[in-house]
């Protein structure tokens, strides 16, 4: 079996392959939203990671991704970078929730875990917090996914 390097450890050439076909997928895909809404460059790898971590899916962001945008978040200007994306997240129209939610769940662990500006950075969100404390959603087939949102903001 073929081996390759990955953190100067061996795994598997077809485990790594494929984790790097997901890498590829995942860099297409944000190179074309880019694209459709007007820029003509693709995501930079800290925008991308922000945006992984706050993607519409039925899955939270990693220990490990949050703890990457944590030490990104010490760089000035990665950190401008990361809340640019989660202040965009916040505005997504209500049905698409769990951006929303996920948005806000990165913004509380960099508010824990992050530098001092990501204080800084939520401080300035405050009207947009609270304006989330009454979110709502109800998905058609009744079930409230405002609620997430809500005690999320309040938390917060």
């Amino acid at each position: 079996m073929a081996l390759a390097l990955r953190n100067n450890r061996p795994v598997a050439f077809k485990e790594y392959a494929m984790e790097q076909t997901k890498d590829s997928i995942a860099w297409l895909r944000d190179y074309i939203t880019a694209i459709k809404n007007g820029r003509f460059h693709p995501f930079t790898a800290l925008e991308r990671k922000t945006r992984e971590a706050t993607r519409n899916e039925a899955w939270g962001p990693t220990g490990t991704l949050l703890n990457e945008l944590a030490d990104a978040s010490f760089d000035g200007a990665g950190c401008e970078i990361i809340h640019a994306v989660i202040e965009f997240r916040l505005g997504y129209p209500n049905m698409k929730w769990r951006n929303v939610y996920k948005a806000l769940t990165v913004l509380e662990f960099l508010i824990k875990r992050g530098s001092d500006q990501c204080v800084e950075n939520a401080q300035n969100l405050k009207m947009r917090l609270e304006d989330l404390q009454v979110f709502e959603y109800t998905s058609p087939d009744g079930r409230d996914h405002g609620v997430n949102v809500r005690h999320r903001a309040l938390a917060i």
